[in-house]
């Protein structure tokens, strides 16, 4: 992982985590961002069961249901929260690796990078 993320991303530094329970390779890059990589399966196969396949079905983690990547947006800056819903977000953020992408993993994650916040209906 360290390799991988190292050959991809400028200027990357292990760091501390303000990621609850985080453990897992931790980095942190010249911007700030702290990422931290867990539950990684780097087992490549063209066969679309297997994780971290080159068809992208499978995330590079042991479940589909598994977050493999915290990212923290502002490091060990507060709030230091996971993002828990689209309308409220923190500063943290879930996300699973596949072998040719990145994606956010929950629902909250994918409100907010996907702007799909629910719209609340104001009193009249």
């Amino acid at each position: 992982v360290n390799e991988l993320f190292k050959a991809r991303m400028s200027v990357m530094t292990t760091a501390p985590s303000a990621v609850t329970g985080c453990s897992g390779s931790i980095f942190a890059t010249q911007d700030g961002i702290t990422y931290c990589v867990t539950d990684w399966d780097n087992g490549t196969s063209d066969d679309q069961t297997s994780a971290c396949n080159s068809y992208n079905t499978k995330p590079c983690a042991s479940s589909d249901s598994t977050v493999n990547l915290y990212i923290d947006v502002n490091g060990d800056k507060k709030p230091n929260k996971l993002t828990t819903s689209a309308n409220q977000p923190k500063d943290i953020y879930t996300a699973q690796i596949y072998n040719q992408k990145v994606v956010p993993f929950g629902a909250a994650a994918q409100g907010v990078m996907y702007d799909k916040r629910v719209e609340t209906a104001s009193a009249e």
